[in-house]
């Protein structure tokens, strides 16, 4: 049944569209609906808490020829979401050829990362976080918790995660600090170095990021 959705932390799209049975987020996200959303929303993949969601009916699945008076396994191939890491290592060199092992869902898996670090895993659509374990350091990811650049968390998180500190994400923490790690990543990035996280800052955060 379609209806709105108000995003949480840790909803994504993609799970919404395998809730509808759906095997493409574009059913949902390219609704004429969701076009205020898409607006301020240019990702679909990072959405902040709040942020309204028009989900559209479901597709009619049909199967024929079925005989009955039988039980039948039926596999629907719908969208799952996916994670994709690229690991480097502080001098910015990428972690290439290292075996990484992955827990997700209570299940383990070992991947090589590639020539550019880069590892990709397959969620499930209710999987909340994940564990990669790489040269016996292991990280913690949450899944979907990543808000838009636009809002204080969504900025400073992308800090945080490319390796600056500018304390909390929620914004509590030293204004100084703050400043200090706009003005390193500025000064890295060859931008104005004002201490202002302005839109070209703000574009090369999500650039670097990846999202």
């Amino acid at each position: 049944m379609s209806h709105d959705h108000v995003i949480a932390p840790g909803d994504h799209i993609v799970r919404l569209a395998y809730l509808q049975g759906m095997r493409d987020v574009g059913l949902i996200w390219d609704d004429p609906a969701n076009g205020e959303l898409r607006k301020s929303r240019p990702d679909p993949a990072v959405l902040a808490p709040g942020d309204v969601v028009h989900v559209p009916d479901g597709p009619i699945w049909r199967f024929d020829n079925l005989p009955t008076g039988q039980e039948h396994t039926v596999v629907l191939d719908l969208v799952v979401p996916w994670l994709r890491v690229r690991l480097r290592h502080p001098s910015n060199a990428a972690r290439a050829g290292k075996l990484a092992t992955v827990v997700v869902d209570g299940e383990q898996k070992v991947f090589e990362t590639d020539s550019d670090g880069l590892v990709e895993v397959e969620l499930g659509p209710v999987t909340k976080t994940i564990e990669l374990s790489i040269d016996e350091v292991q990280y913690v990811f949450r899944i979907a918790m990543l808000e838009p650049v636009e809002t204080t968390r969504g900025l400073l998180a992308r800090l945080t995660n490319l390796g600056y500190d500018p304390g909390p994400i929620d914004g509590s923490g030293d204004p100084y600090a703050r400043r200090s790690a706009y003005e390193e990543f500025q000064c890295d990035q060859g931008l104005k170095v004002d201490g202002d996280p302005g839109p070209k800052t703000r574009a090369k955060l999500v650039e670097l990021h990846g999202a």
